[in-house]
């Protein structure tokens, strides 16, 4: 009968020493649960915590207030520029530029034009749809709005007659417009539409369209019209008239 606790006594040993190998494993185990909920929570408050969701909320509500209250006065302007930068009269006059932008915009869309006298045949505008628009900030002198776009351009001649056409372009833009003689001129745009290196590429943009445009690889993170319209389902469309 005095067997059996003298067998138990020499099973002790195995039985320490396999605790032995668990027990780190639990603890090491537990302090890797606890080190990823501290990085959780350290890249939740610093990407998408109380703060920052608080943040994008605040600057979302402004956007559709101001959306609706001044989105068809800014699709009408964005239109207009779009209309002229992109025709036929304005590639044979590039001052008809001056109508619809301004300040260094004005000067280098006008320089790009001129080095298009060159080429015996230039992209018109046929259509677009502005499939969505939000609206960042509005004054009565600037705004800024951030637009989903789709371009269809003829190639002609610099006669105007037809060649070919070219595929559709989707664009995801921005626009920084100033008010000038009671109307709304582009001082500042930008293209966007290649988002995921939108870093790298922003380095290389001019200083005088930062100053005005601002942080836009952040921006976008809050504003993005193609993904706003694409759930929404509005868009215009316009044909090109000259």
């Amino acid at each position: 009968m005095e067997a059996r606790p003298q067998q138990n006594l020499k099973q002790q040993p195995l039985f320490i020493f396999i605790l032995s190998l668990l027990t780190p494993i639990f603890i090491c185990g537990s302090l890797s649960c606890i080190a990823a909920a501290a990085i959780f929570f350290t890249l939740d408050n610093a990407f998408g915590g109380p703060k920052a969701r608080a943040t994008y909320a605040a600057a979302h509500a402004t956007e559709t207030t101001l959306t609706v209250a001044h989105g068809a006065e800014v699709r009408q302007a964005i239109q207009a520029f779009i209309d002229t930068n992109w025709s036929v009269a304005t590639y044979l006059n590039p001052e008809r530029l001056s109508a619809v932008a301004t300040g260094h915009e004005l000067t280098q869309l006008q320089s790009a034009m001129s080095a298009l006298a060159l080429d015996s045949s230039v992209s018109i505008l046929k259509s677009n749809t502005i499939k969505g628009l939000e609206v960042a900030d509005y004054s009565a002198s600037q705004l800024e709005v951030f637009s989903c776009e789709t371009l269809n351009f003829d190639e002609v001649t610099v006669d105007g007659n037809y060649v070919k056409s070219d595929e559709p372009l989707f664009g995801d833009r921005v626009y920084v417009m100033k008010r000038e003689n009671n109307a709304w001129k582009v001082a500042a745009w930008y293209d966007f539409s290649d988002a995921d290196h939108i870093r790298r590429d922003w380095v290389f943009v001019p200083q005088w369209e930062k100053d005005l445009i601002g942080d836009l690889p952040n921006l976008i993170e809050t504003y993005d019209a193609c993904l706003e319209s694409a759930s929404s389902g509005s868009s215009a469309t316009a044909t090109a008239n000259g």
